[in-house]
């Protein structure tokens, strides 16, 4: 008897899982031309990642557009690729239209990013937007949602606390900041201010259309000309940070670089840290909006940055004395050296500061940042000539108390998208 769709796509999740990427890139595409809609989903997924045969985002983003609407999952690559132009001519304000869409038919992830980049975008009444937003998304039981409210009205010294229950639940799925949030909600005794209406979505579609790039409107503070480093004080809305920590949690692993002879995977020498490095097809448009302020700060083409990599130190966790650009060989396969080019310069957001500890020092300028949630610190890697610049070597010193969790973004001399 022949093998029906849902059995196609079993026996190719378990092949992925083995490691035969090519025999279950083959099953999926049987399973989604009888009609499989997760078959379809995770065929897209590794056309967009090259995962057993040729990287093909164009018919990634079909895939993603034709399912769409009735499959949520493939809403926001839909976006994000909409954004990047996996099949065209990059179209940022088609993508926020698309969203903007979603979050109409009630769409509660549509909904969070929505309000996530309205915080990004930082304009007049951009919180309580957000809120009302975040309400009609806990209204349909998302509990991403109830965090983000309960960090948004404590940054309004408010006490929003969560039921017992609904806390729990976002302990089992490792909302990593929720043990703060609720501390410090507790600690409030203003009462919480009630959302207000919806906000005109065809407004926001308006006022989210302009290129995240233009987003970062101040100029950084210089924290070491040697090197170009600048940081901005509260650049990134607590919210965003939260979100961005948690949404990698699932993704994490031990930090690994390539052998350089063999071209296997080895553990990082160095970082000493649990790393996620989220690829495009695993954002939301938020954290791909993110992704091209973090480069414009830079004043690099966003095309230049790499996936944005959270990192996570518990204490006792440290990245040692390195380098970024290239110079070992270590990091890096040829492939993208000879593609993208050296890694020019790094920009990092603190998503969660350590209590004690966790620096990023360097040594030798004598210089150290010690960001807060929301915090950015750009720095250039290599001089004007194009070579490395040594004084560019940094660490992240031992985290003493707490948790440290850092977004990185390296930026590439040239086009790192393809």
């Amino acid at each position: 008897m022949a093998e029906t769709a849902l059995e196609l796509f079993q026996r190719a999740e378990q092949l992925n899982s083995d490691g035969e990427v090519a025999a279950a890139r083959d099953l999926l595409a049987q399973s989604s031309e009888m009609g499989h809609l997760p078959a379809t989903y995770t065929l897209a997924v590794s056309e967009a990642a090259g995962l057993g045969g040729p990287l093909d985002k164009e018919t990634a983003e079909r895939r993603f557009s034709e399912i769409a609407m009735t499959y949520p999952q493939a809403r926001m690559p839909q976006c994000v690729a909409r954004a990047s132009g996996w099949s065209g001519d990059e179209d940022w304000a088609g993508a926020i239209a698309l969203l903007i869409g979603y979050a109409k038919s009630g769409d509660p992830a549509a909904l969070i990013d929505v309000a996530l980049l309205c915080l990004l975008r930082k304009y007049e009444n951009c919180e309580r937007d957000a809120q009302a937003l975040l309400a009609s998304a806990l209204a349909k039981n998302e509990i991403f949602a109830a965090a983000l409210l309960m960090r948004l009205h404590a940054t309004w010294d408010e006490r929003f606390v969560l039921p017992n229950e609904m806390l729990k639940a976002l302990e089992r799925t490792q909302y990593l900041p929720i043990g703060q949030i609720e501390r410090i909600a507790k600690s409030k005794t203003k009462q919480p201010t009630p959302p207000g209406p919806q906000p005109d979505l065809a407004n926001l579609e308006t006022i989210l259309a302009s290129s995240p790039e233009t987003w970062i409107s101040t100029p950084g503070q210089d924290l070491a000309p040697e090197i170009s480093a600048q940081t901005w004080s509260d650049a990134v809305h607590p919210c965003v940070c939260d979100f961005v920590a948690a949404y990698s949690v699932p993704m994490l692993t031990q930090a690994e670089v390539r052998d350089p002879d063999s071209g296997a995977p080895t553990l990082h020498p160095v970082r000493k840290a649990l790393n996620a490095r989220i690829a495009s097809y695993h954002q939301t448009l938020a954290i791909h909006a993110l992704e091209r302020l973090m480069t414009a700060g830079a004043g690099l083409p966003w095309r230049n940055g790499e996936r944005l990599t959270v990192l996570f130190y518990k204490t006792g966790d440290r990245y040692g004395v390195h380098a970024d650009y290239f110079s070992d060989g270590l990091e890096e396969d040829p492939y993208h050296i000879e593609q993208s080019g050296e890694r020019v310069a790094t920009t990092l957001l603190s998503l969660h500061a350590a209590e004690r500890g966790g620096a990023t020092n360097f040594p030798h300028l004598e210089k150290a940042w010690s960001g807060t949630t929301g915090d950015i610190l750009m720095f250039r890697n290599v001089q004007e000539n194009g070579s490395p610049n040594p004084l560019s070597v940094h660490e992240g010193q031992v985290v003493e108390a707490g948790w440290k969790t850092l977004a990185s973004l390296w930026i590439r001399e040239r086009d790192y998208w393809g």
